[in-house]
């Protein structure tokens, strides 16, 4: 019992400052914002993230299911992406052109998202494994907590710091990150088939992966994740049009990240009462009532409303996609298929992310927000007719 608590203080040790440096890359808008860059070169960029998550995703996947081992890929994945941070803000200040820090900033997402990837699918597979004892929710309420703690502290450090500074922190939190997974046991990450060797890649039938459980989420998942990749790189544009600074961004954000908290808590009670497929529902549903209140709302209230549906609805999702993933994954494949569901939307959002700034800017903020309350409601709605499918098969 001792050794399991040892090991949940390791892992939101791990989450806690992996979570800061995903805070510190969630100023993304701001920080080319600040460079006086407008929000259609914004959404070209975001598209060239994208780009590079098609195929960054897969690749790390597959390295995860090679070698067995989701902690050592992460490891290397954060550390990788620390040295690429730490060269952003020199660039961004010292740099004749633009270009080398634009490709570089580029360059960094090849690790930012298949960390996360991989950072959630080491904690599916702990919850997984009743040996440890450790419930997914214990662990990943630090992953909110560091986030929400994170993005406040910038609020003070913005005013007095240029916002390329965040990619410093970065680079210090992707750092300390690597050394706090480093110190976790290699067993706790209780994969069902540890102890199975190696397979070569060209042995790993990925065919397996594209079951009708696997497509149908995986339909469901593009069509989710455009007005969400649209929402975190536009949501800065809400605040200014309600009269409020581009650094006040992590204050809002602060508070998405507090309200995932008491969700987090609950979700696995609501998960055994409904199940996994219900929930995602219920946080696809939630999503949509924050994107409406942004699209209709007015005045202050109604943002931190926006940030309490907002923290719900990722406390759910973040806790139910990653364990629906591995449920319908084919065996000694759920890093794989989690990395092609990733790599699919990624590919989706390169077309939407370029032409989100342009369509924003030719119909205004309150449209395009009611526009992704929309493509939100039709993504629920798709899950919720899915599954009625796959009951009468």
């Amino acid at each position: 019992m001792r050794q399991n608590t040892r090991t949940r203080i390791q892992l939101s040790f791990t989450e806690i400052f992996y979570n800061c440096c995903f805070a510190s890359a969630n100023f993304l808008s701001v920080f080319l914002q600040s460079l006086g860059i407008g929000a259609g070169q914004i959404g070209l960029i975001t598209a060239l993230t994208n780009g590079m998550n098609i195929v960054s995703q897969p690749f790390w996947g597959a390295v995860s299911d090679r070698i067995r081992s989701v902690r050592r890929s992460f490891i290397l994945c954060i550390g990788l992406s620390g040295i690429c941070a730490l060269g952003i803000p020199l660039l961004a200040r010292y740099g004749s052109s633009r270009l080398p820090m634009m490709a570089l900033l580029v360059f960094l997402y090849f690790f930012i998202m298949p960390a996360n990837m991989l950072v959630e699918m080491w904690l599916v597979r702990v919850n997984a494994n009743p040996r440890l004892q450790i419930s997914y929710g214990s662990v990943r309420i630090w992953a909110s907590i560091g986030f929400a703690l994170m993005n406040l502290a910038y609020v003070p450090l913005l005013r007095r710091l240029p916002v390329r500074s965040v990619y410093y922190f970065y680079a210090v939190f992707a750092l300390c990150a690597a050394l706090a997974a480093h110190s976790v046991p290699e067993g706790a990450e209780a994969c069902a088939h540890r102890d199975a060797p190696r397979m070569r890649f060209r042995d790993m039938q990925f065919r397996r992966i594209l079951t009708y459980g696997v497509v149908s989420y995986l339909v469901f998942e593009i069509l989710f994740q455009i007005p969400f990749g649209w929402s975190n790189s536009y949501t800065v544009y809400v605040l200014n049009e309600l009269g409020l600074a581009s650094t006040s961004f992590g204050a809002f954000t602060f508070l998405s990240g507090a309200f995932e908290v008491p969700m987090l808590l609950l979700c696995r009670r609501l998960i055994r009462r409904r199940g996994l497929a219900a929930m995602l529902v219920a946080s696809s549903m939630l999503f949509v009532a924050q994107y409406a209140l942004y699209a209709f709302g007015h005045g202050l209230p109604v943002l931190v409303v926006c940030q309490a549906f907002k923290g719900f609805a990722y406390a759910i999702y973040v806790t139910c996609r990653h364990q629906y993933i591995y449920e319908i994954a084919p065996r000694g494949l759920e890093g794989s298929t989690q990395a092609v569901v990733n790599a699919a939307y990624a590919g989706v959002n390169i077309l939407s992310a370029a032409l989100g700034g342009y369509l924003l800017q030719a119909i205004g903020v309150r449209s395009f927000f009611a526009l992704n309350a929309g493509i939100q409601l039709l993504a629920g709605l798709f899950l919720l007719g899915s599954r009625r499918i796959a009951g009468r098969r």
